[in-house]
């Protein structure tokens, strides 16, 4: 039986903002609100966190048991290793389509997802491709922080079985786009900003977020891409200058 899986990767190791998906935006930490987001997906059967075996995320498991998601915690101790975490909790889940997604991304579109699911599963490319619709991938035209990646089973099977090298394992979308195994399509115009960022990787893009949520969330917690654009535009147009100083 089919079942698709969106495993979210998160930790609290990050360099430039360590502990950075358990900073609150309107009283809720980061991580929380990309969970409630990517379940609102229509083509989602199910919603797993996946965590490095490191004692330093205890904070993160804690506040997992409020989200509404399932948590795995790999068995490996590389927490770079993302293939090799994504292949362990697709298939503690039995999952046969997983669906990639970053914890950083407060403003994850649940209708992006499904559109991009859409297009997966009229694929006949075969299993061998990863499907995505992440800003850095051939010019789509995607904010950054909207996107995410898909994978058969099958494909993150052989990958974990194949692929070598640190930066590869860590980064499984470059070794797909590297070795042309990547599909993409363009960005809707209604929503295509290619320079706007709306992730949280420094102080400067939460303070950013901060603002987005504050404007935004209060009056309409289930918006989508397109009310952040318009709020964007209300701002004259100045897009990251606007909010990000």
């Amino acid at each position: 039986m089919d079942k698709t899986i969106c495993i979210i990767q998160a930790r609290l190791g990050s360099t430039r903002l360590p502990g950075k998906v358990l900073l609150p935006l309107c009283d809720k930490p980061i991580i929380r609100h990309v969970v409630e987001r990517v379940k609102r997906s229509k083509l989602i059967d199910d919603v797993m966190v996946a965590i490095p075996n490191e004692k330093d995320n205890e904070p993160l498991k804690s506040a997992l048991r409020h989200c509404d998601a399932g948590m795995y915690v790999g068995t490996k101790l590389d927490d770079r290793d993302l293939i090799g975490r994504y292949y362990e909790a697709a298939r503690f889940s039995a999952a046969t389509t997983v669906v990639r997604v970053c914890s950083d991304n407060p403003c994850i579109d649940p209708g992006e997802i499904d559109r991009l699911i859409f297009r997966y599963n009229k694929n006949e490319l075969g299993w061998k491709v990863l499907f995505s619709n992440t800003h850095n991938i051939q010019n789509n035209g995607y904010p950054d922080g909207l996107g995410a990646e898909i994978y058969d089973f099958k494909f993150l099977k052989w990958m974990n079985e194949n692929v070598k090298g640190v930066e590869y394992r860590e980064h499984p979308h470059k070794f797909a786009e590297d070795n042309n195994l990547v599909w993409t399509f363009m960005c809707p115009p209604e929503i295509k900003r290619p320079t706007l960022k709306l992730d949280v990787n420094t102080e400067r893009d939460y303070r950013k977020l901060t603002r987005i949520y504050e404007a935004v969330y209060p009056t309409n917690p289930e918006f989508a891409a397109i009310d952040v654009i318009r709020w964007f535009d209300g701002q004259n147009g100045l897009e990251e200058r606007a909010v990000s100083a």
